[in-house]
């Protein structure tokens, strides 16, 4: 790793820390109505949740230096927001009822369930751009294939050697996943002030990123390469 990489990881992962600390406090704070109690709110918001700390867990992975074991959390990441959207806004009352007695393939395909949540016309366009980014190397960073494998081994041998672009990827998703998720549990406590703060805090944060990383003035441009 170059000294311009490793600067641009620990700057990564200390915004990343910063950013999971301001949250974390202003959850505190949150009081959703129908927790507990209605099911639907329950599984949706244990959904986002879900999506937080495994966020939280990808920079801490990557600040310790597990790489691979951060990279295999980012699918798991992306599962859980779209979960929580989908519960939340798309299942019916019988679905919702399905994933809470645990039945098994009670969720959608993703494919199915992504098409739900952009017919609702959620504020899932960062999760249409997102999903071609996570594609089948994401998948097999989470099942262990050929690119987790590759990632174990240097030219000298035995040595974790994975992408720097790959790890940059998951920390900025890891991000996402973190700032929109407690968008939608601000949303669900109706505290539509802190629930725009969250999503402007989005647009403003994948805009630096893509200046820092690929040198262009909007995110949107890089979802199109």
């Amino acid at each position: 790793m170059s000294e311009g990489e490793s600067r641009s990881r620990k700057e990564h992962i200390w915004l990343s820390k910063n950013i999971g600390a301001e949250f974390a406090r202003k959850r505190e704070s949150l009081k959703i109505p129908g927790l507990p109690g209605i099911e639907r709110i329950e599984l949706a918001c244990a959904s986002f949740a879900l999506a937080i700390g495994h966020s939280r867990a990808i920079t801490l992975l990557v600040a310790t230096g597990y790489d691979g074991s951060a990279l295999a959390l980012a699918r798991s990441c992306v599962d859980a927001y779209s979960r929580g959207l989908w519960l939340m806004y798309c299942a019916t009352a019988e679905e919702v009822q399905e994933v809470g007695k645990s039945k098994k393939n009670a969720f959608p395909k993703t494919d199915k369930m992504l098409a739900a949540i952009e017919e609702r016309a959620l504020p899932s366009g960062a999760l249409g751009k997102i999903k071609n980014i996570v594609g089948n190397e994401w998948h097999s960073y989470t099942h262990g294939g050929s690119e987790q494998i590759r990632g174990q081994l240097s030219p000298d041998g035995l040595e974790q050697n994975y992408s720097p672009d790959s790890v940059h990827t998951v920390l900025m998703l890891a991000d996402f996943w973190q700032l929109l998720s407690t968008a939608e549990l601000a949303k669900a406590a109706d505290n539509t002030s802190l629930h725009s703060d969250f999503l402007t805090l989005f647009d403003s944060y994948i805009d630096i990123l893509a200046l820092s990383w690929w040198g262009i003035e909007k995110f949107s441009e890089y979802a199109k390469l």
